[in-house]
């Protein structure tokens, strides 16, 4: 009488290499891209210090652009120390990245009245294609906090302030508006009408029924406004 069949499945070598060399793959694909670092290989990390805050990014000109606070100054000794400022990177797939260095940073001069300011917080971008602030078609409008000794900015003058234009590494001029607010978490967004909204908490000076833009060039006063929320 012969023995019967076993019935232990056998996996075939084709099938064997196939996940063999999937197991491999993924083990390159985690590993880190410097031996002793535990750095990620597709994650946006900066060459050097930390990073934190990613903005949200845009889409101009074939390329995502994507900006996040950066301390230079970091001290391992003074944690503290230093202070943030954005850091420009730019993608066309949104896996190979580069560098385009720092794009709005810390410790400048207010333009209205040449007051140093600290480090720059978290805000948001968007592509101005209606020129809805005044600053020409499709220019890129940044919305930021920025420290001053330590305080969040502000003044009985105007809520906004401190316009700069800048020139971008990858060619074309980018608009950095700050504004000046009581916490750090501002959203803006460009809906399909061209209608530009704000979303944190904004608190125009003294009840102020307008907001008031101070640039270099003059002054843009914004009053077609509303409060979607409370």
């Amino acid at each position: 009488m012969s023995s019967s069949p076993s019935s232990t499945p056998r996996i075939k070598k084709p099938l064997f290499r196939f996940f063999l060399l999937l197991s491999f793959s993924l083990l390159v694909t985690i590993a880190p891209l410097v031996a002793g670092q535990t750095r990620p290989s597709y994650h946006v990390t900066p060459a050097t210090k930390w990073m934190n805050d990613p903005q949200r990014p845009f889409f101009r000109e074939g390329e995502w652009h994507l900006y996040y606070l950066w301390n230079s100054d970091w001290n391992k000794s003074d944690p503290g120390s230093g202070g943030t400022e954005w850091y420009h990177v730019t993608s066309s797939d949104l896996v190979q990245w580069t560098a385009r260095g720092v794009a709005i940073r810390k410790y400048q001069p207010n333009p209205p009245g040449g007051a140093i300011l600290g480090d720059i917080e978290t805000g948001s971008s968007v592509i101005d294609t209606a020129n809805s602030a005044g600053f020409g078609p499709n220019a890129v409008v940044t919305v930021l906090t920025q420290m001053q000794d330590g305080a969040l900015a502000s003044g009985p003058k105007a809520v906004w302030d401190a316009v700069r234009t800048a020139t971008n590494p990858a060619g074309g001029s980018t608009v950095k508006l700050a504004i000046y607010v009581d916490q750090s978490s501002v959203e803006a967004f460009v809906n399909d009408e061209g209608v530009t909204s704000l979303s944190g908490l904004i608190f125009p000076n003294q009840g102020a029924e307008e907001i008031e833009v101070v640039s270099g060039g003059g002054k843009l006063t914004l009053t077609s406004f509303s409060y979607a929320t409370s």
